[in-house]
């Protein structure tokens, strides 16, 4: 899958970013990799299936955002957390408060805050899951 989706409201921290490609990347170990690249503004980022990081993870999406993505099934959403690389995996993190959201049906995507404080902007990469 290399899918391009858009997004209305951009990304925190990069509003400019309306546009990004999701192809799947393979690794050597158990985790759902993803690279986002952003076509207009010529960045990338690295996103992680939060779901196999953190066995407690779980997502509440309120009306107002299943409306932003015309969401009409579960299924047609994927959640993805941006991926910060250190100096190995073992020091690096994701970010389990503000995860993309993808309809695979509409191509829309967002950023969403996580209302929970048990979620952190730095979750070890190599979580519990």
């Amino acid at each position: 899958m290399n899918t391009t989706f858009q997004l209305p409201e951009g990304l925190l921290g990069f509003e400019e970013v309306k546009e990004l490609t999701l192809t799947p990347i393979e690794v050597p170990f158990d985790a759902t990799f993803y690279e986002l690249r952003s076509i207009e503004e010529g960045i990338g980022f690295i996103a992680v299936d939060p779901f196999k990081i953190e066995s407690n993870y779980a997502v509440a999406l309120d009306e107002d955002t299943l409306q932003k993505l015309e969401v009409e099934a579960s299924e047609d959403v994927i959640v993805l957390s941006l991926v910060t690389l250190k100096a190995s995996l073992d020091t690096s993190t994701t970010n389990l408060k503000a995860p993309l959201l993808f309809n695979l049906r509409t191509k829309k995507a967002m950023q969403w805050v996580h209302t929970s404080t048990d979620f952190s902007v730095k979750h070890p990469l190599k979580g519990d899951a």
